[in-house]
């Protein structure tokens, strides 16, 4: 591969980034499962083969949260009528 990266530093640096954007996707996933009224230990799905990724994604991304408070807090979407 020619280009201004040798494949090493390239892959040390994808690397890195990986390892940094983990937390944060780990925190906003933990986030969305409890907005869907289920426990954050629904993101080792994602260790499922193919099935479990796709599942996350549509969970995740696609359904709406629980209507109203659910056991992990209020629905942050929700007006307060004061």
């Amino acid at each position: 591969m020619t280009g201004d990266f040798a494949t090493d530093d390239f892959s040390t640096l994808t690397w890195l980034t990986c390892i940094a954007l983990m937390w944060p996707s780990l925190a906003v996933q933990a986030k969305r499962w409890h907005d869907t009224d289920r426990s954050a230990w629904w993101i080792l799905i994602n260790l499922v083969p193919l099935i479990g990724g796709i599942w996350a994604l549509v969970v995740n991304g696609f359904f709406s949260g629980s209507k109203g408070s659910n056991k992990f807090g209020p629905d942050p979407l929700e007006v307060d009528a004061k």
